[in-house]
C-alpha cells in the first residue's frame, strides 16, 4: 500500500521520497491556456490558484518526471476540471501527448470522454472523486469504459469502500487519508476552488450565518457545534486509525491532499503514515493496531471529538 502525495515544491522531493512518499500527484500551469479560454476555464480543480497550486509548466514536469522515476515512484497529472468544450479537448490532447513524452504514469480525469485518449498515450486513466463513483454499479461502468484505478469519495465508509473493492478486484483503489477533508461531495459540486469569491463552501463557513430559532440550545450550542465541525474537517482531516483494515483489504494508495498546504506539514503527515504503515505490519489484528498506532498531533483537538475523522465507524463506533 502506497502513500500518495501532493507535490507542488521540488525541494521537498528528496525529503518526501526518504519518509515513505511511493507516489505523486500534480496538476500544471499554462498561461497560453488561460489566454485561449479566460481565468475561469480550468485545467483542473485548482486552475484559479494558477502557479500557486500548479507552480510548474508542463514542460518542466518532463525533469520532474524523470527524477521521480529515477527514485522508483510513480507520477500522476490532474486533469479533473468537471468537464472540457471540444475545444479544450483537443488541447488535452496536446497535453496528453507531451506527458506521455515524459512517461507520466497517470492522468486523474473526471470525465469518460478522457479515458480513450489516455489509453492511447499508454497512461493510466484514474478517475477523479468528480466521476462520484459511490457503489459497485458505478465501479463497473467506469471499468468497462476503461478506468484503471478510482480515487473513492470521501464520504464512503470503510464497509462501503470494501464492497467496491470485492465487486470489482480488477481495479486499482485509492482512499483519502489526511488533510482538508470536506463535508460537501466533489461530484455534486460546481464551484470553483479559487477567484475573487472562492467556493459556496468558503462562502458558508466564512461568511456572517445569521439563523433563527426559538430554542436557544439550537441557536448557540448547535450552531458552535456546526462551525467547529466545518473548520476542523475542512482544515484537518485524518484517517490514520483505518491503516490495519485498509492494508488488509488490499487499497492501493493512501492519498495525502494538500497541493496548496504547507509543504513541511504534509512532510510530517507522511512520516506519521509510514510509522502507521510499520507498525500495522507487525500487528496480528486490529484492536492490536489501534492500541500501538501513533496518533496525530493532539489527540484530543483532532481525535477524540470526532471531528476530523475520515473514517470514526473504525474506532468509535
Amino acid at each position: 500500500m502506497n502513500i500518495l502525495v501532493p507535490f507542488n515544491d521540488e525541494q521537498f522531493l528528496p525529503a518526501f521520497l526518504e519518509s515513505g512518499a511511493k507516489e505523486f500527484y500534480m496538476g500544471f500551469y499554462d498561461p497560453a491556456w488561460t489566454e485561449a479560454f479566460g481565468i475561469h476555464s480550468d485545467i483542473n480543480r485548482l486552475s484559479l490558484f494558477r502557479n500557486t497550486a500548479n507552480r510548474y509548466t508542463i514542460e518542466e514536469l518532463e525533469r520532474i518526471a524523470k527524477r521521480l522515476h529515477e527514485a522508483g515512484a510513480s507520477l500522476y497529472i490532474t486533469m479533473n476540471a468537471p468537464g472540457y468544450s471540444a475545444e479544450q479537448l483537443k488541447w488535452i490532447g496536446d497535453y496528453l501527448d507531451t506527458l506521455s513524452s515524459f512517461q507520466a504514469d497517470g492522468i486523474i480525469t473526471s470525465i469518460p470522454e478522457l479515458i480513450p485518449m489516455i489509453r492511447s498515450r499508454n497512461m493510466k486513466a484514474v478517475a477523479s472523486t468528480m466521476c462520484g463513483i459511490m457503489n459497485r454499479d458505478l465501479a463497473k461502468w467506469y471499468r468497462e469504459q476503461g478506468m484503471q484505478r478510482i480515487i473513492l469519495p470521501r464520504e464512503l465508509s470503510s464497509p462501503e469502500i470494501e464492497a467496491i473493492m470485492q465487486a470489482e478486484p480488477e481495479l486499482e483503489y485509492e482512499v483519502f487519508f489526511m488533510r482538508n477533508g470536506c463535508h460537501y461531495e466533489d461530484f455534486s459540486c460546481l464551484g470553483m476552488h479559487g477567484g475573487e469569491k472562492g467556493a459556496l463552501c468558503y462562502s458558508i463557513r466564512h461568511g456572517n450565518a445569521q439563523i433563527f430559532s426559538r430554542d436557544p440550545y439550537f441557536k448557540t450550542e448547535m450552531v458552535d457545534t456546526h462551525d467547529k465541525f466545518c473548520s476542523e474537517f475542512h482544515s484537518f482531516a485524518c484517517g490514520q486509525c483505518a491503516v490495519y483494515r485498509f492494508m488488509d483489504m488490499g487499497v492501493n494508495a493512501l492519498k495525502i491532499v494538500g497541493r496548496l498546504d504547507d509543504m513541511d506539514e504534509v512532510l510530517s503527515d507522511i512520516r506519521l503514515t509510514s510509522e502507521n504503515l510499520r507498525i500495522a505490519s507487525q500487528c496480528d489484528s486490529e484492536e492490536e493496531y489501534l492500541r500501538y498506532m501513533r496518533w496525530p498531533g493532539d489527540p484530543y483537538d483532532y481525535c477524540r471529538r470526532g471531528f476530523s475523522c475520515y473514517y470514526p465507524e473504525i474506532r468509535w463506533s
